[in-house]
């Protein structure tokens, strides 16, 4: 996506880092190591043009520092402490209201959750994990007809990348699969949220 930025309609280009995060995290899903990380390594050379571009809202900034610091978490990029210094400015901008406050709590705990991954701490990830996910179960109803809803790719996505790194955890939810993350009786840290 980067070598044809200048091809590219400016929207697209602007959803670029929501598209390397989606990327990376329905790669983990999928399993395939190798593309995990090639999107991770186009996502962490994501340059500051984009901020210069789109960098006056808050949103815009929070995807920036949001893929940058998924994919250094996946790389063990020696940038990764700089970039949670952006990401957690960026999150810090967002304005406070109901539906905001919202992902301010989740931006701050998905923060929390890239750092246990990072630094390998098992309790804290399990933690922070079952916050994330029951932040996430208070507002997502389960008599849903929408998959996509119902599915939170993202915390599906996290677990299995926590046991690639040898943070034995698994998820005992409706919100989560599972056939897609380990079983619950060959787990260490089991969260439970439904």
């Amino acid at each position: 996506m980067r070598d044809h930025r200048e091809e590219l309609p400016p929207n697209l280009w602007e959803d670029a880092p929501a598209i390397y995060a989606d990327g990376m995290l329905f790669a983990l899903i999928g399993r395939d190591e190798d593309l995990v990380h090639d999107i991770a390594a186009e996502a962490i050379e994501l340059d500051e043009s984009y901020l210069e571009t789109f960098g006056e809202s808050a949103g815009s900034q929070l995807r920036y520092y949001n893929a940058k610091l998924l994919a250094a978490t996946i790389l063990d990029d020696d940038r990764w402490e700089d970039l949670l210094s952006g990401y957690i400015e960026a999150v810090g901008q967002i304005v406070p209201t109901e539906i905001r406050e919202q992902k301010h709590v989740a931006s701050d705990l998905r923060a929390r959750l890239y750092g246990a991954l990072y630094n390998r701490e098992g309790e804290l990830f399990a933690s922070v994990f079952e916050k994330y996910l029951r932040g996430y179960a208070a507002n997502t109803p389960l008599d849903t007809d929408d998959p996509e809803e119902l599915l939170n790719d993202e915390l599906t996505a996290l677990c299995l990348l926590a046991n690639d790194r040898g943070i034995n955890v698994t998820i005992d939810s409706p919100f989560v699969p599972d056939v897609l993350v380990p079983d619950p009786s060959e787990a260490i840290h089991v969260v439970e949220v439904h």
